[in-house]
This record gives C-alpha cells, sequence and structure tokens, in this order.
C-alpha cells in the first residue's frame, strides 16, 4: 500500500470525513487492501462511519464487491456491527444476492446480524426481494447493546406485541446461537464469537481487586463484586492489580471466576446458557485444571456445552488459511506470547507428550532486554515509564536480522539511515522527550536466537530446540514436522522472525543430512524446512477456536450439562479432536 492509502485507512477508521474527501478528491484509488484484505469499504462498515461510506459509494470504483481473506464483505462487517444506515446504503447499490454470500466459515451476513432486532428483520426482507427499512417495533430504549443476544419475552395469548411483529430470536446456520470463544493467555485473553476473523475484545489478562493492609483480600457481601479487569484494572486507584494466569496455567481460580463474570457479561453481553463454550488450554494442562474450568461453566454459569481444546491444534486449525497442505493436523507449533514460548509437536490432532518443550523467552522478555538497553544510554525516558517505552520500541520498530554482524557493520556505517527516533510524553510534566532507537530494534528479538545476550543461564536457540524436539519424535512424522513449522502469537509477528527461523532450521538439517551421506556412503532425501506465517498469526489461537466452533461437528463432541450432571467435572479430562474438512 502507498502512504496516501494508509492514512486513507486510518481516517476511516478515526471518523476524519475531511481528510477522506480530500484524498478521494485527489482520484486516490480504492482498490486495495490492508495486511487483512480489509477495503476502505469494510473498515468504514466495521466503524459505523455512515458520512464516509457515502463517499466512497460515489466514488468511480464503488461498484466493485471484493472480500477480505476471510471471504467478508462490507456487508458482513456492517451486519456484524449492527451498522443499519450502512446496510441501507450497500443495499441499494448491490445486489439482493450479497446478503447469502458466504465467508471461509459459511457465515453470511444474515448469520453476522444474530439478535440485532433492527437489522436483522431488514436484512432478511431485502434478501426476499424487499426494501431496506428499519424495523417495526422496538423503542429506542429497548434496544440491545451492540454485541448482545437477545431472548424472546413471553407473551400470554397469541405472543404479538401491539402496533408490531412477533420478536425473534435469530440463529446460526446450526440452529444455535454461536458459540463464545475465549482464549486466556498470561499476558491477555482473547473474546469472540464463532465466526469471526477476528476476537471482538483483547484486553489485559488482569484484574484489580481490593486488599486489607494485611494483604488478605475483602469478600464481605457486597464487596466481593467490587473488581476491575482488563484495561481498567490498571487505572483503578485504591486496588492491587493481579495475574490470575502465570505460564499460560491457572494459578488462582477465585479471581479466574471473577475474571470469566466480567468477560461474560460486560464485554461479551451474553447470556452464557444460551450459548456453548470453546476455551483453550496450554500444553501439559493437568486434569484437574479442566475439572475446575468445568466446575465453573458448569455450575456457576450453566453453559449448555463446554469443549477445551488444546492451544497448539487450534494453531494449526489457522495456519491452513496460508498453508499448502489443507486440512493437516500434523505439524510444529511455536507459540509465543507475552509470558511464555511453548514448542509443540503434534501428530493428527494429538500432542506428543513426550517432546513438548519451553523457553524462558517470551515478549516480556524481549521488552525487559529492551529495557535494559535503553537504560544504559537514554537518560531522558522517564523511570516510571521506562517498561512502557521499551514495549512501544519493541511493537514499533524492532524486527529479526539474518546476519547480527553484518547489521552492527551497517549501523556504525551508516546511522542517520538506520537510527529512528520515538517520541513520547511525560506523564507528570506533559512534557515530550525523544529517544533514539538504534542496535535494540535488532538486538531485541534475537534473543530468540541467541538467549545468552539475555540470560548467561540459557544458551540454546529456538531454531536448535526446535531440530532437537523433532529429532525426539517417531521417525515417521519427522518430515511432516519439518514440513509445517507453524508460527503463533504476538511474538513471532516480528518482521523477517520466520524467514530466519527456516534458514537456521535448514542449515541444521542439512548438516545432518551430509554427515549421514558420509557414513553410510547414501545420499539421503532431502528435508524441506517450511514455516508457515499468516495474517492471522497473532491471534491464530483464538481463530483457530473461531473456524472449529463454527462448524457443526463441535456441537457433537462438546461436553453437555446433561452429561455433566451425569457423570461430574471427570468428562472434560478428555476431549476429542475433531477434523474441520
Amino acid at each position: 500500500m502507498s502512504e496516501h492509502q494508509l492514512v486513507l485507512l486510518d481516517a476511516i477508521e478515526k471518523g476524519h470525513t475531511s481528510i477522506v474527501l480530500k484524498l478521494l478528491r485527489n482520484h486516490i484509488s480504492l482498490d486495495f487492501g490492508d495486511a487483512y484484505g480489509r477495503t476502505p469499504f469494510m473498515i468504514a462498515a466495521k466503524y459505523g462511519r455512515n458520512d464516509i461510506m457515502k463517499l466512497l459509494l460515489e466514488h468511480p470504483q464503488s461498484k466493485e464487491v471484493r472480500v477480505d481473506r476471510g471471504g467478508k464483505s462490507a456487508l458482513h462487517y456492517a451486519a456484524e456491527s449492527s451498522q443499519l444506515p450502512i446496510v441501507k446504503m450497500l443495499s441499494k447499490r448491490q445486489p439482493a444476492s450479497l446478503t447469502m454470500l458466504t465467508n471461509k466459515t459459511k457465515l453470511t451476513p444474515l448469520d453476522y446480524a444474530l439478535g440485532a432486532d433492527d437489522v436483522y428483520p431488514s436484512l432478511h426482507k431485502y434478501s426476499e426481494g424487499g426494501e431496506v427499512s428499519g424495523g417495526d417495533t422496538d423503542d429506542e430504549d429497548d434496544k440491545p447493546m451492540p454485541g448482545a443476544y437477545v431472548k424472546p419475552k413471553k407473551k400470554k395469548g397469541s405472543g404479538k406485541k401491539k402496533g408490531g411483529k412477533n420478536k425473534l430470536l435469530f440463529i446460526n446456520m446450526t440452529g444455535r446461537l454461536p458459540a463464545c470463544v475465549i482464549d486466556n493467555g498470561t499476558g491477555y485473553t482473547k473474546l469472540g464469537y464463532a465466526g469471526n476473523n477476528e476476537p471482538h475484545f483483547i484486553i489485559p489478562s488482569a484484574i484489580a481487586v481490593r486488599e486489607r493492609p494485611g494483604g488478605s483480600r475483602i469478600g464481605q457481601s457486597g464487596e466481593d463484586l467490587d473488581f476491575f479487569i482488563g484495561d481498567e484494572a490498571f487505572g483503578a486507584k485504591g486496588y492491587s492489580v493481579k495475574y490470575p494466569i502465570r505460564h499460560g496455567i491457572v494459578e488462582d481460580w477465585d479471581l479466574m471466576e471473577k475474571y470469566w463474570e466480567h468477560c461474560l457479561f460486560k464485554y461479551l453481553r451474553c447470556d452464557p446458557e444460551d450459548h456453548y463454550f470453546l476455551l483453550t488450554e496450554p500444553p501439559l494442562n493437568t486434569p484437574e485444571n479442566r475439572e475446575y474450568t468445568a466446575e465453573i461453566m458448569f455450575e456457576l454459569f450453566n453453559v449448555p456445552g463446554l469443549y477445551i481444546a488444546l492451544q497448539a491444534t487450534l494453531a494449526l486449525y489457522a495456519s491452513w488459511i496460508a498453508s499448502d497442505v489443507k486440512n493437516m493436523l500434523t505439524g510444529l507449533v511455536v507459540d509465543s506470547g507475552d509470558g511464555v514460548t511453548h514448542v509443540v509437536p503434534v501428530a493428527d490432532g494429538y500432542l506428543i507428550g513426550s517432546s513438548i518443550k519451553h523457553i524462558p523467552i517470551s515478549g516480556r522478555d524481549i521488552t525487559y532486554f529492551v529495557q535494559s538497553l535503553l537504560r544504559e544510554r537514554e537518560p531522558t525516558i522517564p523511570p516510571e515509564q521506562s517498561l512502557e517505552t521499551a514495549k512501544a520500541i519493541k511493537e514499533r520498530y524492532c524486527y529479526v536480522c539474518p546476519d547480527i554482524a553484518k547489521e552492527f557493520s551497517k549501523y556504525d556505517e551508516d546511522p542517520r539511515k538506520n537510527y529512528l527516533q520515538y517520541t513520547g510524553t511525560n506523564s507528570v510534566t506533559k512534557k515530550t522527550f525523544n529517544v533514539d532507537v538504534g542496535h535494540e530494534r535488532f538486538l531485541g528479538p534475537e534473543i530468540f536466537f541467541s538467549p545468552e545476550f539475555s540470560n548467561p543461564e540459557y544458551n540454546t536457540s529456538l531454531s536448535k530446540l526446535i531440530d532437537d524436539i523433532i529429532q525426539d519424535c517417531p521417525v515417521d512424522v519427522r518430515r511432516k514436522l519439518y514440513g509445517n513449522i507453524v508460527l503463533s502469537g504476538g511474538s513471532t509477528m516480528f518482521k523477517g522472525f520466520d524467514k530466519r527461523l527456516k534458514r537456521d532450521v535448514q542449515r541444521l538439517v542439512d548438516a545432518r543430512l551430509r554427515e549421514s551421506e558420509e557414513l553410510s556412503k547414501h545420499k539421503p532425501e532431502p528435508i524441506d524446512v517450511k514455516v508457515v506465517a499468516h495474517a492471522m498469526q497473532r491471534y491464530a489461537v483464538w481463530f483457530g477456536g473461531s473456524l472449529a466452533a463454527s462448524t457443526p461437528n463441535f456441537y457433537e463432541v462438546c461436553h453437555t450439562r446433561k452429561e455433566y450432571e451425569e457423570k461430574g467435572p471427570s468428562i472434560c479430562r478428555y476431549n476429542a479432536v475433531f477434523n474441520l474438512v
């Protein structure tokens, strides 16, 4: 994309109509998409920019109908966000058949409009050849919150409202409301409904609670509800911020119960009794933890069905959009988040438990390392903002270099070309400060491949660990594992990460093959290492769960409330693996 196109997408998202108008007058092309394939029409539909959508539709190129990488059109986004005015505008200019256009998860705009009492009836009427209307029955105060699903109100007699039609409960292609998908990570939690390409909410896995001076929590009646989660937790004064998840494993179930409560009722705004749930778990999670999860979900929230999925398997599902080998459940998943990095071999959907490894390097460690580098030469950074500044620099400027020695030489030869400047604002004085960002750009992510830079006690690189793990696996799956190394998690998003990892692992494999050839005097068949990186990599686990939970087969493998009442929480010790074909 050009610089003007980036500015256009940003202006649409933020609602800057004047900037959009100026760019359109300069005859900017609208035939482009961002990293996820989203066009300007889709961005305007997603954020409800009515005035901007009118301007875009008047553009000469507005007649072409495009879809993003997930198969969603602008009408999908408008229906998902309950944007009735935009649905009207798009419907007037596009054929009614688009209301039945399915994305890669086989969902239509009608499916995305579930529970929206104004959008769904109008969209359904238009799909049958009628004109789009604004709905007939609901007053402004009776409209549900965005993203909420509303139960039908039981009425005596005919059940009809005066002056209007029945209030309907809309369901999806499986005959049920879409499942809720929750991916709880050490640093962040991803929430959303099945069938979507990206989570509705990404919030920190933190909870703020009140504590007595001695450190014990206040748990009296009424005060037990006094807590905050996510970003609100960090801004709550007089509260203690806790992290119920450590290294991917839940350690405080009381806090986790409260955290899930807010996730469901405050963020997803759903009635858990109406939705099946898909939750994720890290590798080597204990069976007891699955039982605790089942008890909370079935007894506290009274969910109709629950499936606890392995994060590595879901990451493989998500990789299908980028992999040449479709519907493959054998691969090596490198899942690196904010708090932990796991390397997990999977064969036919099942973990090879004896070969699972984790390394003491994650996104948080990179932030700490960048912070230590900046602290040595940047005295202008406020001490209380050093971690926040290091994190921002890591996310904006860091990348993985192919050769660290050459990279140092490049920076030393021409510092002006390679050094960048970060500008921040002091939270106390409100004055700006500048930070020169140089070697930190490539030294931060380099600890994945040279861990001794930050941790003298650990010196095994990620590429060497991957090679060792595959060699520990059964012989018949090794070639498949080398050919399907899947990246997952935000800490694998650095530019050049996949290319460097592929090169280093390929060198190790080739060296072993040459050694084998010298010893056996027979040339072995070459092994092609493939590292799969894709657009959904940042939240691959959640996206894989969204794909899995949007299929009818998902409901066949779920543990139901009836089974729980008959057999108890032990049923969740085992969760069947199902294939998404």
